[in-house]
């Protein structure tokens, strides 16, 4: 197969709502993560979120390949006035780390939540993300806390 030129930033991206015919790509860019999402799951689960008021699913696409998915989650915390947004999934294909991508999802995000008057973005990432680390940062997203996670059986 031969490799293809990364897109040029955020001009020749697009960014839209995903679809249900989104799920098979879906599946491939959860799997650059690391997680065995299967594909009947995910269409399944995308087709809950798709009739979420608080859950968006978006998708950046370049000559009409989806190249990143984003999911995003609004709550209103307890302790707070003013709700929160999460970015529950963010992730790019490899090939086209770099070019804009990514920051152009977390845009859309930011966006969104404003819209929805939210106090703050927050999103989580594994510990050995290191490059994602710093791309957030680099995007103007300070770490903060800690997470502790208990699974249950």
């Amino acid at each position: 197969m031969p490799m293809l030129d990364k897109p040029k930033p955020r001009h020749m991206l697009a960014i839209r709502r995903a679809a249900l015919a989104d799920a098979q790509a879906a599946v491939g860019l959860l799997h650059e993560l690391g997680y065995a999402a299967e594909f009947d799951a995910v269409h399944a689960r995308l087709q809950r979120l798709l009739t979420s008021e608080n859950d968006p699913v978006f998708v950046a696409f370049h000559a009409d390949e989806v190249v990143g998915l984003m999911s995003l989650h609004l709550y209103e915390p307890f302790y707070g006035e003013l709700p929160i947004g999460r970015v529950t999934a963010l992730v790019v294909t490899e090939r086209v780390r770099g070019s804009g991508a990514g920051a152009a999802l977390l845009t859309v995000a930011e966006a969104y939540f404003a819209e929805r008057r939210c106090a703050r973005v927050e999103l989580t990432s594994g510990e050995r993300r290191t490059a994602a680390h710093a791309f957030y940062q680099r995007c103007g997203y300070a770490p903060t806390g800690r997470r502790f996670v208990k699974q249950l059986d």
